[in-house]
């Protein structure tokens, strides 16, 4: 059984929150299903985010190499160097933490 480390709800909620209500989600009037649609999605978002930060570095390290793989398979005429060289500094930044 994986590690299970606990995340703090309420940190949780603060940063669903706050990505709901950053100005790439407000819009034109939109039905309150929506509205929770959208809510639903920054929780998702959240949870995500924290996921990810409790993860090992060489976890963390495998998800951007994994990353990078994925750019060889790009559809032609769409340039991935500038993507490939952020995810290799990231692995670089990632590898300095581990050591």
């Amino acid at each position: 059984m994986a590690n299970r480390t606990s995340i703090n709800n309420s940190e949780l909620f603060k940063l669903a929150w706050k990505l709901y209500r950053t100005p790439s989600y407000k819009g034109a009037k939109i039905p309150t299903k929506l509205n929770r649609l959208r809510f639903a999605n920054c929780l998702k978002m959240a949870w995500s985010n924290a996921r990810y930060e409790a993860l090992p570095v060489s976890a963390k390290i495998e998800l951007v190499q994994d990353k990078i793989n994925q750019l060889k398979y790009a559809p032609w005429g769409i340039s991935t160097t500038d993507k490939s060289r952020a995810l290799q500094s990231q692995i670089s930044q990632l590898q300095s933490q581990a050591a």
